[in-house]
């Protein structure tokens, strides 16, 4: 999330404080007979998979009542997740939407309402949307030029002609990349079963690297989770095609300015934990894995603890990185681990018995949004992605 606003606000109880990871302030909105929204902005849009909401802590829970959730694309609302019914500290929405806002909102007098924090999970959640520098298609139906792939605009559309013997769609990055996952949209106004039958690959150049999944099912969007290290997404099939209306492409990787530092030694890692020098990148690039949960990972927050010389958890800094809750989240859940810790913005710790050592030295009031802090670490544990 990278912005919020609400539309009238009290005193110094600014909109940002619903973005600022802590719950113990809040925003503040004042009377209004005209209703009242409360957005938060993320960086990019993507495909938005639960929404939390987290009430004022101390008082008035009962404000919020009434207020309805929603995903928008920019102004337009994509999906309504629902509408607050009762008071209690947060709420939780698994409501799905491909947009770059959420709002709270509700018409009429309105009371002042007091929002602590606002989360958004979502498909693409820690990773950096990479940039193509072109686009083309095996041929073109004039005017819906291959460009309007790759010019972040979900209203308009390329347009292939129908052919007898295949068709292929492809976006270039302007460096190999580690792709992590490819979004296509859709043409949105009709004919969204054209694209059924089409295959999406990663490509290095002409060779393939990864066929990432046929396309066998009618949505505005797909999404998918696919791995590769390539410059080029296709989308093509054999045979005779019908025209094509794809809205755009997008591909997604490692989050911006981010390269974790394995700390260990190379032997010292596989060792530890199975892996060798020749695989580490791929590694620590993983998504959480934990059997457990086939549906993915995701973490809660269990609290802040003090460390020392001596480490709460076992084994040593594991990785030092930019985005350290996803990355660690990630570490841990590659090797079934169930709680890890970040500690001084950057560096991550987890080890088997985390579980039971981590808090070995007691509680801490020295860490600071969620990645602890000097000789204390918030700790979190891995859990199932609902």
């Amino acid at each position: 999330l990278v912005f919020a606003e609400i539309k009238y606000t009290m005193g110094g109880y600014v909109a940002g404080r619903l973005i600022d990871t802590h719950l113990n302030n809040f925003a503040h909105t004042v009377d209004s007979t005209d209703g009242v929204w409360i957005r938060v902005k993320l960086a990019q849009v993507d495909t938005i998979k639960q929404i939390k909401i987290y009430n004022r802590q101390d008082c008035c829970q009962d404000r919020i009542v009434g207020l309805s959730v929603y995903i928008k694309r920019d102004d337009t609302v994509v999906t309504e997740c629902g509408k607050i019914n009762h008071a209690t500290s947060s709420y939780t929405f698994n409501c799905v939407g491909l947009g770059n806002v959420v709002e709270l909102g509700a018409d009429g007098i309105i009371s002042q309402q007091n929002i602590a924090e606002i989360k958004v999970l979502g498909s693409t959640s820690g990773y950096q949307q990479l940039s193509f520098e072109s686009a083309e298609m095996k041929n073109t139906l004039e005017g819906y030029r291959a460009e309007r792939l790759i010019d972040n605009d979900y209203n308009n559309f390329a347009h292939t002609m129908t052919s007898s013997d295949g068709i292929w769609i492809r976006a270039k990055l302007a460096q190999t990349k580690n792709i992590k996952l490819i979004r296509i949209g859709n043409r949105k106004d009709c004919c969204q079963n054209r694209i059924v039958g089409i295959s999406v690959y990663i490509k290095q150049d002409d060779t393939v690297v990864t066929k990432c999944g046929t396309i066998s099912a009618v949505h505005e969007s797909y999404d998918f989770n696919c791995r590769g290290r390539g410059n080029i997404v296709e989308l093509s099939a054999e045979g005779t095609i019908s025209q094509q209306n794809i809205a755009e492409i997008e591909a997604f990787g490692t989050p911006a300015g981010y390269e974790p530092t394995l700390l260990m030694g190379c032997e010292v890692a596989a060792d530890k934990t199975g892996t060798d020098c020749a695989n580490q990148e791929q590694y620590l690039h993983s998504k959480c894995s934990m059997e457990s949960c086939p549906g993915g990972c995701t973490s809660k927050w269990v609290g802040c603890f003090k460390d020392s010389n001596t480490r709460a958890i076992d084994g040593g800094m594991r990785l030092r990185s930019n985005n350290p809750i996803v990355d660690c989240q990630n570490y841990a859940g590659a090797n079934g681990w169930t709680v890890f810790a970040v500690q001084y913005s950057t560096q991550c710790f987890s080890a088997a018995n985390a579980g039971l050592t981590y808090s070995k030295y007691g509680k801490s009031n020295n860490c600071e949004k969620g990645r602890g802090g000097y000789w204390a670490q918030d700790v979190y544990e891995v859990t199932c992605e609902q």
